[in-house]
């Protein structure tokens, strides 16, 4: 899981995504191609076993401030809780497995 940063014209936009390579920064190289602002990871999170149900969650919880595909205009205590985000997520999804539930 990341959490990348691109500011344009002083706005600024934060990407949420997975990657099954570990490298972010191969990612965030084929991102930056094409793009005239620079992309930096702000943070990141390396999920067991759930990377795309968290990015899902993340994108549908975050829908009303979607910039655009997985672009969002988050607040600031959004990007600060990324982190601890993503670990209650993991954890509730290994909770639904635990117990067989089918939502995963």
């Amino acid at each position: 899981m990341y959490l990348l940063e691109c500011v344009s014209n002083y706005e600024t936009s934060y990407k949420i995504g997975y990657t099954r390579n570990k490298d972010i920064k191969k990612r965030i190289i084929s991102l930056q191609t094409g793009n005239k602002d620079k992309i930096r990871c702000i943070d990141s999170f390396e999920s067991q076993n759930y990377a795309k149900q968290i990015e899902t969650a993340l994108h549908n919880f975050y829908s009303y401030i979607r910039e655009g595909g997985e672009w969002f205009e988050l607040e600031y205590s959004d990007v600060n809780k990324f982190q601890s985000i993503c670990k209650k997520m993991e954890e509730n999804f290994d909770l639904l497995e635990k117990y067989n539930n089918n939502f995963i």
